[in-house]
C-alpha cells in the first residue's frame, strides 16, 4: 500500500495524512508495488527501444525515395522546357 510521507527539517519521515496523492512531495510504495513499476519500466523499454537495423531501413527508403523523386522532377522539367 503507498503512503505519502513529509520529511522534517531533522531528517526525519512521518506520514502524512492529510495532503492527497497529487500533492505529495514522497511516496512510499511496498516491494510489491514496486516490482510491478519495474516490470512495466522493462516493457516499455522494449517497445520503444533503438533498433538500429531498423533505422537504417527506413532511413535508407527515405532518401531513396527523395533522390529519385528530386531526379525524375528534374527530368520532368527539362522535358517541358525542351518540347
Amino acid at each position: 500500500m503507498s503512503v505519502c510521507v513529509a520529511v522534517a527539517p531533522d531528517g526525519v519521515l512521518s506520514l502524512d495524512l492529510a495532503t492527497p496523492f497529487s500533492g505529495c512531495s514522497y511516496v512510499l510504495i511496498s516491494s510489491n508495488e514496486y516490482t510491478s513499476i519495474a516490470g512495466l519500466n522493462d516493457l516499455f523499454s522494449q517497445y520503444f527501444a533503438f533498433d538500429s537495423t531498423m533505422f537504417e531501413l527506413v532511413f535508407g527508403s527515405f532518401m531513396i525515395a527523395f533522390v529519385s523523386g528530386h531526379v525524375l522532377g528534374r527530368v520532368i522539367s527539362g522535358l517541358r522546357k525542351a518540347g
